[in-house]
C-alpha cells in the first residue's frame, strides 16, 4: 500500500515534536532554578546601567548577543544535540561566584556567576558541539556586568594622571601656559580638572564591546580579531586626550564659557566616533592585508552548504541525567543561597554616641557639626569633628551596619569623594592601640582639590579584627557569613588638614595618636 508523502512528512514533523518535549521539559525545569538562584540579581543589574554611565551600553549587550546567536541558527539546526554531564564544569564556579557575592554582597561576582551558570546549562541541555558555536555570543554577555568599583575608579585615576601628564606638553607646543598638578590643569585664570568622565574609561567599555562585536563578523583570522579589539582601548584613550587638548585650547583661545556650552559636551560623542572610525579602518586594512587563505574559504564554504540544507539528526543523544545532575547541584545551592540571605543582624553593645566626646587633647566641637563624609550603606553612623588648640582639627566617622543586604554595604572611603576632590596616594598602616597587644591595620590616604590637602587614615573593623584593605575584608565577610551566619561591620575614617606649615609625618603623628586611643572604645561598643 502506497504512503501519503505529505502524511509521511506531518508525520516526521509529529515524530520530531514529541521527541523535543523531553528537551523542554529539562530545560524548563533548570530555568526555573537559574531564575530561583539568579533572580535577585537581574533587577540591580538593570538598574546599574541607567545609574552608571560608564556601562550605559550593558543595555544593548543582551540583544547584540541574541543577535550573534540568531546568525548562526542555520548551522544550530544542523547540529545534533547530545546532552552532557560535562556542562557541570561552568556550572560548579558558577554556584561558587553566586553564594560567595550573595555572601559578602558583591554584585560582580554573584553576576559572573549567573553567566557562567547560563552557559554551563547550555552546554549540558545541548552539548558541546552547540555549546561550541554559542561559546562566543555566550562569552559577550560578560560584557553587560559592570565591573567592580574599586577596579573602575583606579584605572580611571591612572587614566586621568596619564592623560594630564600627555596633556600638558602638547598645550605648551600650542601656545598654552599650562602647569600640571596630578590630574589638574592650571591655566591663568582657570584650573581644570581631568575629571572621570574625561578620563576615557566609558568611551574604552562600550567601543570594546562594539569591537567584539563587529569583529565577529569579520572575515579574520583569530589571532588578527584578537588584535583589532584589543585596539580598541588605545583609540579610546588617545581620541580621548584629543578631546582634553581641544577643551584646554578652547578655553584658553575662545572663551572660559566653552565649558559650559553644548560644545563641550559633543566633543565626547565627536571623538567617540572618531575612535569608532579609526578601529573599523584597522579591521578593513587586516582584512584585505590578511587575507584568509582558501583552502579554509572552500571549507567554510562546504559547511555553508551542508547548513543550508537544515538536515538535523533526531535521533541525538538525548538524556535525563545530566539534566538531573545540574539539578543536584542547583538545588542545594539555592537552600544554601536562602540560608546566606537569611543570616542573623547585629547590634551595637553601645550607642556610637557613647565614645568619649573628649580624646587625647582633642574635644568635639559643636559649632562645626558633622564632617562632609558619609557612608550611604551605614545602618548606624557618628560624625564628629574634635579640634584642639595644639594642632589641627581632626574629622571622625564611624559607620556600622549589622547585616549585608544585596548590594547594601559599607564602602571604602577611598571610593567616597566631593565634586573636585579625589586621592593622591594609598599605603598600608599599622597603628599602635593603647591598650591593646595587636596593632590596627588601616591605610594611610592623601587627598586633594585644586586648593587643600588632607591626610586620611581608614580602616574596617569586625568585632576585634581591623583592616585596611578590600580584599581582605570581603575575605573576613565570606568567612563570617558561611560558618558564623553574620555579615557586620564597621568602617573609621580619620581626616586631618595639611597646613601650609604641616609636614606628611607630622600629620601622620596626630592621626596615629588619636586612632590609639579611640580603637579601645570601639571594642567596647562594636558587637564582638
Amino acid at each position: 500500500m502506497n504512503e501519503n508523502p505529505k502524511s509521511a512528512e506531518l508525520s516526521g514533523e509529529r515524530f520530531k515534536s514529541n521527541a523535543d518535549i523531553p528537551l523542554f521539559v529539562q530545560g524548563g525545569l533548570l530555568l526555573g532554578l537559574f531564575l530561583w538562584l539568579f533572580g535577585s540579581a537581574m533587577p540591580a543589574l538593570y538598574n546599574d546601567w541607567f545609574v552608571f554611565k560608564q556601562f550605559s551600553h550593558g543595555l544593548l549587550v543582551p540583544f547584540i548577543s541574541g543577535y550573534l546567536a540568531w546568525q548562526r541558527r542555520k548551522e544550530l539546526q544542523a547540529t545534533p544535540v547530545h546532552s552532557s554531564p560535562w556542562g557541570t564544569l561552568l556550572i560548579l564556579p558558577a554556584i561558587g561566584s553566586a553564594l560567595v557575592g550573595k555572601a559578602i554582597g558583591d554584585a560582580f561576582t554573584e553576576r559572573v556567576g549567573m553567566v557562567l551558570c547560563l552557559s554551563g546549562g547550555v552546554w549540558l541541555l545541548f552539548g558541546w558541539q552547540i555549546f561550541k558555536r554559542l561559546s562566543f555570543p555566550l562569552s559577550y554577555l560578560m560584557l553587560m556586568i559592570p565591573l567592580p568599583y574599586v577596579i573602575v575608579n583606579e584605572v580611571a585615576f591612572k587614566l586621568r594622571i596619564i592623560d594630564a601628564a600627555v596633556a600638558a606638553p602638547v598645550l605648551r607646543l600650542l601656545g598654552v601656559p599650562v602647569y600640571r598638578e596630578n590630574y589638574l590643569l592650571h591655566l591663568p585664570d582657570i584650573t581644570l580638572e581631568v575629571a572621570d568622565l574625561c578620563s576615557g574609561i566609558s568611551s574604552v567599555f562600550s567601543l570594546f564591546a562594539l569591537g567584539g562585536a563587529y569583529v565577529f563578523f569579520s572575515p579574520m583570522r583569530p589571532k588578527l580579531k584578537l588584535l583589532a579589539v584589543l585596539s580598541t582601548v588605545p583609540f579610546a584613550v588617545i581620541i580621548n586626550l584629543l578631546r582634553i587638548i581641544i577643551t584646554a585650547a578652547l578655553s584658553y583661545y575662545v572663551s572660559l564659557s566653552v565649558l559650559n556650552m553644548l560644545i563641550h559636551e559633543l566633543t565626547g560623542t565627536i571623538t567617540f566616533f572618531i575612535a569608532l572610525t579609526l578601529f573599523i579602518v584597522l579591521c578593513e586594512f587586516l582584512q584585505r592585508r590578511f587575507r584568509l587563505k582558501a583552502p579554509d574559504s572552500a571549507r567554510r564554504g562546504i559547511e555553508k552548504s551542508a547548513v543550508k540544507d537544515g538536515t538535523r539528526s533526531v535521533a541525538s543523544g538525548r538524556s535525563w541525567q545530566p539534566t538531573l545532575l545540574g539539578m543536584a547541584l542547583l538545588i542545594p545551592a539555592v537552600f544554601l543561597s536562602t540560608n546566606i540571605t537569611a543570616q542573623s543582624e547585629k547590634f551595637l553593645l553601645n550607642e556610637l554616641s557613647s565614645i568619649a566626646t573628649q580624646l587625647l587633647s582633642y574635644q568635639v566641637d559643636e559649632s562645626k557639626g558633622a564632617g562632609f563624609y558619609k557612608d550611604p550603606g551605614a545602618d548606624v553612623e557618628l560624625s564628629k569633628v574634635y579640634s584642639s588648640a595644639q594642632s589641627a582639627p581632626i574629622e571622625l566617622y564611624i559607620g556600622f551596619r549589622g547585616k549585608i543586604q544585596g548590594d547594601k554595604r559599607l564602602k571604602s572611603p577611598r571610593l567616597g569623594f566631593p565634586y573636585g576632590w579625589n586621592y593622591v596616594w594609598i599605603e598600608p598602616a599599622q597603628v599602635v592601640s593603647s591598650n591593646a597587644k595587636i596593632p590596627i591595620n588601616a591605610n594611610w590616604m592623601l587627598t586633594q582639590n585644586s586648593q587643600h590637602r588632607v591626610l586620611v587614615l581608614y580602616w574596617f573593623q569586625v568585632g576585634e579584627e581591623t583592616f585596611g584593605g578590600e580584599f581582605e575584608k570581603r575575605l573576613i565577610q565570606i568567612r563570617n557569613a558561611l560558618f558564623f551566619a553574620r555579615s557586620d561591620g564597621a568602617v573609621v575614617r580619620l581626616a586631618t588638614p595639611l597646613t601650609n606649615s604641616d609636614t606628611i609625618d607630622e600629620a601622620k603623628n596626630r592621626l596615629a595618636a588619636f586612632a590609639g586611643e579611640l580603637h579601645p572604645r570601639l571594642r567596647g561598643v562594636l558587637p564582638q
